[in-house]
């Protein structure tokens, strides 16, 4: 698969159309060898590279910041990845992510309190609650004691 372009170090900026919520960036590195082991066999050694994802909407907003449009390159990118509707849709927003954490920590304190409530309902059978009521707040205890696990 080609890059969509490169950026100004040249590294290569990926869109697969096959995965359209996230676009792939690959940062090639020096190679950290001696000049000598270099020169010494194969002369065209391949520069070791990095991959990153830019999967959120903050984060591709940001990537589109950093770019200089004065450079050939950097502003064939921008134009390319600003004409991305499809992956411009299919970002994740963060809040929509901070929003389900929240409700998972909702739902968690819930559960909590609903479990101490059961709690002090088994402790508090001093013997005026039939059978019935008790066994159903045992069971109940037990429900909730297994949701939090």
């Amino acid at each position: 698969t080609d890059p969509i372009a490169f950026d100004r170090n040249f590294n290569a900026i990926y869109f697969f159309r096959h995965d359209p919520t996230m676009l792939h960036v690959e940062q090639l590195k020096q190679s950290s060898l001696p000049s000598e082991v270099l020169n010494f066999g194969e002369p065209t050694l391949t520069p070791c590279s990095s991959w990153h994802m830019i999967d959120t909407k903050p984060l591709f907003e940001q990537f589109l910041a950093s770019l200089d449009d004065r450079g050939h390159r950097e502003d064939e990118v921008l134009r390319i990845c600003s004409n991305l509707t499809i992956l411009k849709r299919r970002l994740q927003d963060e809040k929509k992510e901070n929003t389900r954490a929240l409700a998972r920590e909702r739902d968690m304190e819930e559960l909590e309190r609903r479990l101490g409530n059961a709690r002090s309902a088994c402790d508090a059978d001093d013997g005026r609650r039939s059978g019935r009521l008790a066994g159903m707040a045992r069971g109940d205890l037990k429900n909730l004691e297994d949701n939090i696990k």
